[in-house]
């Protein structure tokens, strides 16, 4: 009787993972109770991984719809105002600029233990650190901490970054190059 309720369970679990039949197939129960313990581990590993690219998909997709909105409304700015094609370029290379930006990493890095987030910290911004003459010659601490606060951005020709008089309510240092 219990070898008939073990293969009737290798058969409804086979059938339900659609792994099929094939050619050799276990006899004892054991085998069967062992290749049925395989295929539902198989079937969650494969549900883990397609759930798993199927959230990025979507999370891509929403960044290109929040890019193509960003679009969508400064082209209902440029007809409404009657903006230049020269400044309207320019607010569309911002744009994409602000696009290619990757998440905010501050975050993250304030999440993990102190000397993951230091580690981290000088990996992720060593490249960019390392061209700057400023940082040149620093330890490996010192550029850890500095780098999750360095803010990159583009500042266009003829384009103001802080007019005297301006409120001082931050810290603002520049670094060009």
């Amino acid at each position: 009787m219990k070898k008939q309720y073990v293969a009737s369970f290798y058969f409804v679990v086979q059938t339900a993972v659609t792994v099929g039949f094939g050619d050799m197939n276990p006899v004892v129960p054991e085998e069967r109770l062992i290749a049925c313990f395989f295929m539902v581990i198989c079937v969650l590993i494969y549900s883990i991984f397609t759930g798993f690219l199927a959230s990025m998909i979507s999370d891509i997709d929403k960044h290109n719809e929040k890019y193509s909105e960003k679009l969508g409304i400064l082209e209902s700015i440029k007809k409404e105002y009657k903006l230049s094609l020269s400044f309207t370029k320019q607010l569309i290379t911002s744009i994409k600029y602000q696009n290619r930006q990757k998440m905010d990493y501050s975050n993250f890095l304030n999440g993990l233990p102190t000397q993951l987030a230091v580690d981290l910290s000088y990996y992720m911004f060593k490249e960019i650190m390392e061209n700057i003459p400023f940082f040149q010659g620093r330890t490996k601490s010192f550029m850890s901490s500095i780098g999750p606060l360095l803010k990159p951005m583009k500042i266009m020709k003829n384009e103001y970054i802080f007019m005297q008089g301006d409120p001082a309510d931050e810290c603002n240092c520049f670094i060009l190059f």
